[in-house]
């Protein structure tokens, strides 16, 4: 009763303004916390601040979490963690509402209807955690009895820290090579390029602060590149944070936010970044802009590259790069800013200024994600992009590219090699023989350097090729509504067995005939390596803020519990692991002898302070050398040695003289211990991978070059006029933010819009069409068509539409469920031959009002 209450003026207030800022659409936070900020005014309080790892997006962000008489009521940027800085982006804000969200998965659910489709009711029943995990392990062990444990898949989305490693024990130990990922619909093109040039499989890191020109490639940096706050705070800092303005330049097809605030943008014609790229390399050789203290000169003093005309390699000494003379000779000898200019449509005068500025406003950074990945010839788009920044020696220099750096953790107790059965063995081994594929064929000659075939594996198994799946684990993934195309697993997978770790009603969740609902991430325990961005090593660690709100379970120790309920030597692995907690404490020793610079050296201080991290960058490469951090300065230079090793020949131990080359070991990982603008990691392939990667390249024997390979697109053929661009706004969450309404409410600020998406068209391209700003308007492709509203934004070009991702889920919550509509569900499934990228931008439209 009222009467009852002991409330003053200023305690009405506040609770007032709480209340009613929690409540403003209902929504925003839910009743526990509208209950804890009520209760919380003159009732006895309980209050604690908790560091924990945001899992909003790729970035790992530290969080300090409020919590009142045991409920979260706010979350605030870490200071101590080195990517939040006490600052959080809007995802990481809306956390709350996803950890009270009221139609989260609450225990175990088990389905009862056989039957699976979109329209079927699973009728799913509660069940124990006890019940759940005897039968699933009863299943495993009864299809690997049958000797077919290798049609067992696992399928992730955000393998954070040592979830990967939980993750992948588990599917060694049981004998199935299906330990997959999703990184194929994400950004692999850049990778699979670093890895072919400089021997780096994995994204780039960038001294961003000390940059004073970012030639940008389809990046979304204002938007969506990892880690966009730290991002965010990158871009002030170059823009307003020191003396000297660093010049943005972005080219992209679309007029992104980044587009918007960048110095420059460069409207490309769509899956032309390489050709761009080349042309600003041709001009950079023929002026004699290179960087000669890293790639090298002629024999002859002051010569320099001339169109037309060869060179021989003997006349080109290099220094820290290789084929660079062959990479002329085979491509860039004719490729003129002209040449550039007619495939990009950028104007050759323009592209000759930006190659100017480019090499002389040093230090320079090229780089890019998916706008000029995720296409046909995204590999070698990114190969181009990547070898200008060999060209002008911004490999690991000051406000260079680097790559990110390990956490030195400490080792876990046991070896799980040691636990390994004949099964298992036999598995690993006719994998690494190529006897054995993985359902998604990564690894294989079709895709030999390939990570993960994400988008593939619907087809492969409804095919049978190279088998059946039996069993689906999937964890932080929605398959149903992220792959191109989703109609074709909706089809696929309805004959899989589906345990699905969401804690909400996702769409693959509807066609699971288990879901193991894991714990928020404010519930539980979890390191969290970051992603490349800075270089120096961070990990950061998830801390449970609260207890589970409902009856969830962190998934990492749920799989470790399956496992202990397996026979034989796995098993028996998992009972000697013990928890997940275990992990966490065992990896955490390293700490002890590499304490970061905040000063933490044990769990207990990780787990207080929410972050270690160790500055600066280990390496620097200056005027022709590379050096180590010694503690004071960059004063350890990386040089070749002579060193003394000890070899069996024929059942003795002997002596023997070998080089080590630490450029080569830590840096520079290529066959040649050099950039290599003529990759050995491509011309290393089999004649059966060449021969499979060739028959798709449109100029096969370039294949070992970054090239200018026209792109495909689906519908070009049928007249199908417009490109579509399918990008992530900066409240996209990975898929996982729609059901967060301030993430809805916010969702296309610049464009007038929320709760919804949207079509982007040009007002030329509009009135032609006769649509208006607000029309409902069919997006129709060769796959198929989707409804949703039009939006003229004058920025773009008239070829391309814009279609930002999100929308259109058919399950996912009440403010998911039946909001705007999915591109997905248009997009032709193409793949980039090198990387296995998913081609999200090379699927062509026509836009009608309906």
């Amino acid at each position: 009763m009222v009467s009852e209450l002991k409330i003053n003026r200023r305690s009405f207030l506040k609770v007032a303004g709480a209340v009613g800022a929690a409540t403003m659409g209902y929504a925003s936070l839910g009743q526990p916390v509208i209950k804890a900020l009520a209760q919380g005014v003159d009732a006895a309080r309980e209050e604690k601040w908790i560091s924990s790892v945001c899992i909003q997006c790729p970035a790992g962000c530290g969080t300090k979490v409020r919590v009142v008489n045991g409920k979260a009521v706010k979350i605030e940027g870490n200071p101590e963690h080195p990517y939040s800085n006490g600052k959080l982006c809007p995802k990481g804000y809306a956390g709350l509402q996803l950890l009270y969200d009221v139609d989260r998965v609450k225990s175990p659910l088990k389905r009862t209807n056989p039957n699976k489709g979109q329209n079927e009711d699973p009728k799913f029943v509660p069940v124990t955690w006890d019940e759940a995990l005897d039968d699933i392990a009863d299943r495993l062990k009864k299809i690997r009895d049958e000797g077919k444990s290798h049609t067992v898949a696992y399928l992730s989305g955000r393998n954070r820290g040592r979830a990967g490693t939980v993750w992948g024990t588990f599917t060694k130990l049981y004998g199935t090579p299906n330990n997959l990922g999703h990184s194929s619909i994400c950004a692999d093109a850049s990778k699979k390029a670093r890895l072919c040039l400089d021997g780096t499989d994995d994204y780039c890191a960038y001294d961003w602060e000390n940059c004073n020109y970012v030639l940008n490639f389809g990046g979304a940096t204002l938007e969506a590149w990892r880690p966009t706050n730290l991002m965010l705070q990158k871009w002030a800092h170059m823009r307003r944070g020191r003396p000297v303005r660093a010049k943005q330049v972005i080219a992209d097809t679309r007029f992104s936010t980044t587009a918007i605030k960048a110095d420059e943008w460069l409207p490309v014609k769509p899956g032309t970044d390489g050709g761009l790229a080349l042309g600003i390399a041709h001009v950079i050789l023929t002026e004699g802009l290179w960087d000669r203290s890293f790639v090298g000169d002629f024999k002859e003093i002051g010569r320099k590259f001339i169109t037309g005309e060869t060179v021989a390699n003997e006349d080109f000494e290099e220094v820290w790069t290789s084929g660079l003379v062959d990479w002329w000779n085979n491509v860039l000898i004719n490729f003129t800013p002209s040449r550039a200019s007619q495939i990009t449509g950028i104007p050759a005068g323009t592209i000759i200024r930006i190659a100017r500025e480019f090499a002389t406003t040093k230090p320079a950074i090229a780089g890019g994600e998916r706008g000029a990945g995720a296409h046909t010839n995204g590999a070698y788009n990114h190969m181009s992009i990547h070898a200008l920044n060999a060209l002008v020696g911004s490999m690991f220099a000051l406000g260079g590219v680097m790559y990110q750096i390990g956490v030195p953790y400490g080792k876990l107790p046991i070896d799980d090699t040691e636990y390994m059965d004949d099964i298992a063995k036999k598995v690993e081994k006719d994998f690494k023989e190529h006897t054995l594929d993985r359902i998604d064929k990564a690894k294989s000659d079709e895709w030999p350097i390939a990570s993960n075939v994400y988008q593939n594996i619907p087809d492969n198994h409804a095919n049978g090729n190279p088998y059946k799946l039996s069993v689906l684990f999937t964890y932080y993934t929605n398959p149903l509504f992220s792959n191109p195309n989703p109609q074709r697993a909706h089809e696929a997978f309805k004959d899989v067995f589906i345990v699905e770790t969401s804690s909400y009603l996702s769409e693959t969740a509807l066609y699971a005939d288990y879901i193991l609902p894991d714990a928020y991430y404010l519930e539980r325990w979890q390191d969290d390596t970051v992603y490349a961005s800075t270089g120096y090593p961070v990990t950061g660690l998830r801390v449970p803020a609260v207890q589970p709100v409902y009856d969830n379970r962190n998934s990492m120790e749920v799989i470790i519990d399956l496992g202990k309920r397996m026979d034989g030597k796995m098993g028996e692995y998992y009972n000697a692991l013990g928890s997940f907690e275990n992990m966490l404490h065992s990896i955490a020793k390293g700490f002890e002898t590499a304490p970061g610079d905040n000063g933490v050296n044990s769990f207990d201080l990780w787990a207080e302070k929410g972050a270690w991290y160790k500055k600066p960058y280990l390496y620097r490469y200056s005027n022709g050398k590379f050096y180590e951090w010694d503690g004071v300065g960059y004063n350890k230079e990386l040089k070749k040695t002579e060193e003394t090793v000890k070899e069996t020949k024929d059942g003795k131990e002997v002596e023997t003289k070998a080089i080590k080359d630490p450029v080569k070991d830590k840096l520079l990982k290529t066959k040649s211990g050099k950039f290599e603008f003529r990759s050995s990691k491509l011309g290393g392939f089999t004649d059966n991978q060449k021969e499979v990667i060739k028959k798709k390249l449109k100029i096969p024997d370039l294949f070992e070059y970054p090239h200018y390979e026209e792109p495909t697109f689906a519908g070009k053929a049928e007249g199908f006029p417009l490109h579509m661009s399918s990008p992530k706004m900066i409240t996209h969450a990975e898929g996982r933010g729609a059901n967060a309404q301030w993430l809805q409410e916010r969702f296309g600020v610049i464009v007038g819009e929320g709760w919804t998406n949207w079509v982007e068209l040009n007002p030329d391209k509009a009135d032609e069409l006769g649509i208006k700003n607000g029309d409902v308007v069919w997006v129709e492709s060769p796959v198929g068509k989707v409804k949703t509203i039009a939006v003229i934004n004058p920025g773009n070009p008239p070829w391309i539409v814009v279609f930002p991702f999100e929308h259109g889920h058919w399950n996912y919550g009440r403010y998911a469920k039946g909001l705007g509509a999915n591109p997905n569900e248009i997009l032709a499934n193409l793949s980039d031959p090198i990387s296995a990228q998913s081609c999200t931008n090379a699927t062509m439209v026509r836009v009608y009002r309906a």
